[in-house]
Parts: structure tokens; C-alpha cells; sequence
């Protein structure tokens, strides 16, 4: 699986986003060609490669070529992406973009979303941002994003007037009240710098297309690209790191912590085994077996094993005290190495029935049949169930892309 991870740690903007997909590996020209498919076409990209402290980074200039730039609501905005020719995934998300990025702002100015018009979502800027992200990670052919925790900045910001808002120029604080609205449940912190490092933008993309990590997940990387914020402090370098990588193949196997019920019981009649099974099985039990053991002074006894998630326990431990004599029952916790396997159906000389796929090292292991179609079969059909069981387990199995 090909996964992306925005390291976060200058904060994160649309251009920077962009510029980072953009060093990643996504030709500009593609990404171009792209956004070129928005309607109007009243703006043009540029890229540059610029240096942030001691460091090279890729800034993506949009710009319009029309001025002023006029303010747009969510309705628009939303008209304008799907009369494009761009793919339906890319209309989808970015729609999704936007819609989160419309309620954070109508939440902060006390607004319904169809009556929001204000200038970071109308700018052309935001519009090429967002559908040029969508577009890029889908170019590269990101499977899963990831994002680190994010850094807000701090301090208080001049704000740009809106006109449709009727706002007047003032001052507001960083992080800025729709990014704030926009990180609750994320991983955010904030340093010495006196500066709005994380805009709506790009903490929008980020919280709608990705998930958060606190570190880089385990993957091999593949290639690292560097998106350049317009601001270039002497603090730090304003960059934005996007690392492209393969997951790791995880193990087909896995451990799980189960609880694993024993009791020993000398004084029972045999015939009421089968029903106590049926009952364990019911209630959630993995498996109930029989084993038959000697007691002391040579008496002989049937040692019960209930093996179950532990959230089951209670209600299997008074099935056995309401079906049993027994007065006690041991309580063990153990470990349980499983191999993957999914729910399938294979083609038998005896007709379709269902069975299960085990994998193991990315690969079909093998395919078996469940016990009950076998046995299903053998009533329908009339053929022997332990041929209809050994011809069905000695199918031969495809594995994975052959």
C-alpha cells in the first residue's frame, strides 16, 4: 500500500501542500493540465524553488488573473467543481473539502453554511489548492495520508476584510477561529513562533483526506518533497515534509489475548455434554472440548475447556454452573497466534459451497470447506462426507496475482 505523511511541524497551508505534492514527484505540468479543468480559468500556476532558512523547498504560486477576486459561497463553489472534467473521485473529495471547510466558518460567524460568502473560500487560490491537492495525491497514487501533529503558530494576525461578511481590518488570533474549530480532535501544539503557520486550508485538507499520527508510521520511503510557505522566518524553515512510501507487509498472522475456562467433572451424565456444547457454542464460545482425565484414587473424569473472548466469560461460566455439578471453574488468560482468513465459496465436483481462504505471507495458504456444506452436500447429493470432505480440502488454489 503507497502511503503519504505530512510532517507538520512548520504548520500546514494549501501552496505548501501543493508544493510538497509537487516536489513528491506529481509533474507540474499534470497538475497544470488538471486545475486547468475548473471553470473559469481565470488564474495561471507558476513553480519556483526556493530556499527556506538553510533549505530548498517548491512554492506554487496561483495567480489570478482577474482583480478584485470575488467572494463565493459553498453553492457555487460546489457548481463550479462539478461542471468540471475532472474525475469523480476528485470531485467527490474536494467537495468534501470544502463542505467541512464552509461549516467551520458558519460555525465561527454564527452563520448556516448557504449563507457563508467569505474570502478564503471564494479566493481562486483555495479553489486551485484544494482540487490541485485531490488531484495530486491521486496522480501519485496515495492510498492512505497520514499527518503529524500540527504546529498552530501563536500570536495575533492581521485579518483580510470581507466585503460579503461586512468584517472591517482588523487583527485576529492564531490558531485563527475556523482553524481551531477545524483541529478539535487533532494533535496540535504551539511554539515560540509569532505566526499563523496553520490555515484553514491546509489543516482542512489534511483533517478530511488524511488521519493523524503521532509519528511516521512504518513504511519504506520512497520519495520526499518539500512545499514552501510564503513566510520566511530566520527561526525556522517554513516547510512543509511529505514522505511517499510502501507500507510494510504485516505478518498474516495475529496474536489476541483470550481466556481459556477448565473445569474437571466426575459426577455428570455423559448425554447432557452435547446439549452444555450447543449451549456454550451459542453464547459466543471460540471452541468447547472434551477431554478424558483421571482423577484422584483412579476415578475417571471429563476435563471441560471453554475457550472464549474474554467479554464473554460471565454469561459462559453461569451457562456451565446452571448445566454442570461442577463448584469451580479456572480462569486463564492466554495467548492465541492466528492465521488471516477470510470467507469465500469454491467450485467442487459436487456443486458451490462455502468455505474460509487462509493466508499467510501475502498469499492464499489454502482454501477449506466449512464442515457443514460438506455435510449439507453429502445429505443432498448421496456421496460418502469424507470423500466429499477429502476431494473438496485437495482443490487446487490460485495465489495472489496469478
Amino acid at each position: 500500500m503507497t502511503i503519504g505523511y505530512f510532517d507538520c511541524s512548520s504548520g500546514v497551508s494549501g501552496d505548501m501542500v501543493l508544493g510538497a505534492l509537487v516536489d513528491a514527484g506529481l509533474p507540474f505540468p499534470l497538475l497544470k493540465k488538471q486545475v486547468a479543468q475548473l471553470n473559469p480559468r481565470g488564474f495561471r500556476l507558476r513553480c519556483q524553488t526556493v530556499k527556506r532558512g538553510d533549505f530548498r523547498g517548491v512554492k506554487v504560486h496561483v495567480i489570478p488573473l482577474k482583480t478584485p477576486q470575488r467572494y463565493r459561497g459553498l453553492k457555487e463553489i460546489q457548481a463550479l467543481i462539478q461542471s468540471s472534467r475532472l474525475s469523480h473521485s476528485v470531485i467527490e473529495k474536494s467537495l468534501k473539502v470544502f463542505k467541512r471547510l464552509a461549516e467551520a466558518e458558519a460555525r465561527v460567524h454564527g452563520k448556516t453554511v448557504s449563507r457563508v460568502h467569505f474570502h478564503e473560500v471564494g479566493a481562486v487560490d483555495t479553489l486551485v489548492d484544494v482540487v490541485g491537492t485531490v488531484v495530486g495525491l491521486e496522480q501519485l497514487e496515495i492510498e492512505k495520508v497520514f499527518f503529524s501533529p500540527i504546529n498552530t503558530g501563536l500570536g495575533f494576525q492581521k485579518k483580510t476584510p470581507s466585503k460579503a461578511e461586512g468584517s472591517t481590518e482588523g487583527f485576529s488570533s492564531s490558531p485563527a477561529p475556523a482553524t481551531a474549530e477545524l483541529l478539535k480532535g487533532v494533535p496540535c501544539f504551539s511554539t515560540h513562533v509569532n505566526f499563523e503557520l496553520a490555515t484553514p486550508t491546509g489543516v482542512a485538507l489534511l483533517t478530511t483526506l488524511g488521519a493523524p499520527a503521532s509519528s511516521l508510521p512504518v513504511f519504506s520511503i520512497s520519495s520526499i518533497g518539500y512545499g514552501a510557505g510564503d513566510w520566511n522566518p530566520p527561526s525556522h524553515p517554513n516547510l512543509l515534509r511529505f514522505f511517499i512510501g510502501q507500507r510494510q507487509r504485516k505478518n498474516e498472522s495475529q496474536e489476541e489475548k483470550l481466556s481459556l475456562l477448565h473445569t474437571n467433572i466426575d459426577d455428570l451424565n455423559p448425554q447432557i455434554y452435547e446439549y452444555l456444547m450447543e449451549r456454550l457454542f451459542h453464547q459466543g464460545a471460540l471452541d468447547v472440548y472434551l477431554t478424558p482425565i483421571i482423577m484422584k484414587k483412579g476415578r475417571p473424569a471429563t476435563l471441560l475447556s471453554v475457550l472464549s473472548d474474554a467479554k464473554k466469560i460471565s454469561s459462559l461460566l453461569k451457562i456451565i454452573f446452571h448445566e454442570t455439578t461442577t463448584l469451580g471453574v479456572r480462569v486463564q488468560e492466554i495467548s492465541r497466534v492466528k492465521l488471516k482468513r477470510r470467507k469465500s465459496s469454491l467450485q467442487t465436483p459436487f456443486g458451490k459451497m462455502k468455505g474460509k481462504k487462509i493466508f499467510q505471507d501475502g498469499t492464499t495458504d489454502r482454501i477449506t470447506p466449512e464442515y457443514e456444506a460438506c455435510k449439507r452436500m453429502a445429505k443432498e447429493t448421496g456421496f460418502p462426507l469424507r470423500d466429499i470432505l477429502a476431494i473438496s480440502q485437495s482443490l487446487p488454489y490460485r495465489k495472489k496475482g496469478k
